[in-house]
Parts: structure tokens; C-alpha cells; sequence
């Protein structure tokens, strides 16, 4: 994170900077540029280890589109929103991620990280 570099680089940190001398950039996936299509491989990627028995098609442009949205393509939202609508299926018997269950998991999950964002996994329509 941007403001964990910062830390580091202060000089009363020196020994912490050492212990974190490799350090990884994970930067958001885009949309405009490919169509989404890399984010979408990703959403198939993840898609493929989820415990579920049917598939939840997260990497049909339908969902991607939607799933973008709720993300702005951060990883980190996309994990928190498939791990705990994952949660949320099992505990229910459902067989797959749905609509409504991706709506709840924004809402427990990620609504606070972006609380500007207006119930995008049910209400976008497109993403131009």
C-alpha cells in the first residue's frame, strides 16, 4: 500500500525497511483498455476454486461488468466479495454465486471500503 511505502521510507524505520527489502506492487485491473477481458480471465481463475457445485459465471461480461463496478477492479474488494458471498452460499445450500448473494456480500463485505457506491452489483445496467 502507498502509505505502508511511506512508512518504511522514513529514516527511523530503517530496520523495518530492511525486513520488507522485496516489495510487490499489485495495481488494479482496468477496463477500457482490453474490454476487461484480462479482468474477466481472472474472475474465471477464481471462479474455478470456489467450493460450489454450479457455476456462477462470474466471468460473463454481465457479471464482470457489475463485479468491476463494486471493485473499481481492486483485487482485494473482488476477494472480499467472492470469499464471503461463498460464505454466504454455503451457509444458505445454495449451489452458486448469485445476483442477490453477490449484492449481500457488497453489502457486508465492501460497502464500507466504498460507501459512495449505489447497490452496483444489482442496479448497473451497462458499463461503457
Amino acid at each position: 500500500m502507498p502509505e505502508a511505502e511511506e512508512v518504511l521510507k522514513l529514516k527511523s524505520h530503517s530496520q523495518l525497511s530492511r525486513r520488507f527489502a522485496n516489495r510487490h506492487y499489485l495495481s488494479s485491473f482496468g477496463w477500457q483498455a482490453d474490454g476487461g477481458a484480462e479482468f474477466r480471465t481472472f474472475l474465471h481463475l477464481l471462479e474455478s476454486k470456489l467450493p460450489l457445485t454450479q457455476a456462477s459465471n462470474l466471468s460473463e461480461v454481465y457479471t464482470a461488468r457489475r463485479l468491476y463496478y463494486a471493485s473499481d477492479g481492486v483485487v482485494a474488494h473482488i476477494m472480499k466479495l467472492v470469499r464471503y458471498g461463498a460464505y454466504l452460499a454455503l451457509n444458505q445450500n445454495q449451489e452458486k454465486l448469485d445476483l442477490n448473494i453477490l449484492a449481500t456480500a457488497f453489502e457486508k463485505s465492501v460497502r464500507a471500503d466504498k460507501p459512495d457506491t449505489s447497490k452496483p452489483i444489482l442496479l448497473l445496467k451497462t458499463l461503457t
